[in-house]
């Protein structure tokens, strides 16, 4: 399953509106950010095992009121909405860390 990458305003606004439905998370990225790659491939194996979530993608560099709407300050940045809002945000590469988020809020 290929990752959803949300790229304009209109379908991260979108996005928000299907977290009114469901638990949404975000990952935060950058294209030259080591940590983000690392973290790349547990991520969509995470979108696997939990097909009831949306998983998405945003770059940074495209996405620049996502990043400040979400407090993206270090990379990569998870975060995590339902009832149309953020409930959380983890930076770092701690899968077991997003998982174990992804139990609570589910």
């Amino acid at each position: 399953m290929v990752m959803k990458e949300v790229e304009t305003q209109e379908e991260y606004e979108s996005l928000k509106q299907e977290s009114r439905e469901r638990l949404v998370v975000i990952d935060f990225y950058a294209e030259w950010c080591g940590p983000c790659k690392m973290a790349s491939r547990p991520y969509d194996e995470l979108s696997e095992k939990y097909p009831d979530i949306t998983f998405v993608k945003i770059n940074i560099e495209n996405l620049e009121s996502a990043v400040e709407e979400n407090d993206v300050n270090a990379l990569p940045t998870f975060a995590f909405w339902k009832d149309g809002k953020r409930l959380e945000s983890i930076c770092g590469t701690n899968i077991c860390k997003i998982e174990e988020m992804v139990e609570k809020f589910k």
